[in-house]
């Protein structure tokens, strides 16, 4: 395979960190052991309802913080609890101020690097608000290996994931091959989806284990745990 063709693509959230230890710990901060839940479904279900809240703020149909009131409450009520809109707002208050720690993962940074040094072309595709999304990446020090110009910020493109019309901007700004552009994210909704609809290669970081069966797509590899991507990458760019 001619290397110059390969482009690996980045999600941010929860791919290049972990970002449920980010929950984790603003959770315990603010609710202690107040309730009887479990943590990884309540961040699951979360990231769910902000997934689908997010696209109604791109459209002016909501507010930011009608998203962060909506993400928190709504998952506590389908565990039979309520919590007032308050405790919503300081949830999202200590979990921005621990979203200013956060670290690129050791296993994702081994990828990067790895693919920074055999000249792989990368990118990065996130959904967000553009301040938001911007300053996570530079406390990543993604800026590091990818450039400005193969960053994409769904607020700045005006398109979000998983929209079909997203990847092809990108696909097209890039200069894209579909047969030899890999995507590694890890929602099933924005990611795999999207991806699925592209037509590009998707590496799906499946650390919650969801289940696919019912759904007409297929990633081309599905792991648990960003340990296991180094090696993948390692394959395509061998084969």
């Amino acid at each position: 395979m001619n290397l110059k063709n390969i482009c690996i693509l980045f999600d941010v959230d929860d791919t290049l960190y972990d970002q449920f230890s980010i929950f984790e710990k603003s959770y315990n901060k603010v609710f202690g052991d107040k309730y009887k839940l479990d943590l990884n479904l309540l961040y699951n279900k979360s990231r769910y309802y902000s997934e689908h809240m997010f696209k109604l703020v791109e459209t002016n149909e909501k507010t930011i913080e009608d998203l962060y009131v909506y993400r928190m409450k709504k998952p506590f009520e389908d565990f039979g609890y309520h919590i007032s809109d308050d405790d919503a707002i300081l949830f999202q208050k200590v979990y921005a101020e621990n979203q200013n720690y956060i670290a690129i993962s050791e296993n994702m940074k081994q990828v990067i690097e790895f693919c920074s040094s055999n000249n792989i072309k990368m990118g990065i595709i996130t959904n967000g608000l553009f301040i938001n999304q911007w300053q996570k990446i530079e406390k990543l020090g993604i800026l590091n290996w990818i450039g400005i110009n193969d960053i994409f910020i769904s607020e700045s493109v005006g398109l979000s994931k998983p929209d079909l019309n997203l990847f092809k901007y990108v696909e097209e700004e890039m200069n894209l091959s579909k047969e030899y552009t890999y995507y590694i994210g890890d929602s099933l909704n924005n990611d795999v989806l999207g991806v699925d609809k592209i037509g590009w290669n998707m590496i799906w970081l499946n650390k919650r284990n969801l289940d696919i069966d019912n759904l007409d797509v297929n990633p081309k590899y599905i792991v648990n745990s960003d340990a296991e991507i180094l090696n993948i990458v390692k394959e395509i760019i061998a084969s």
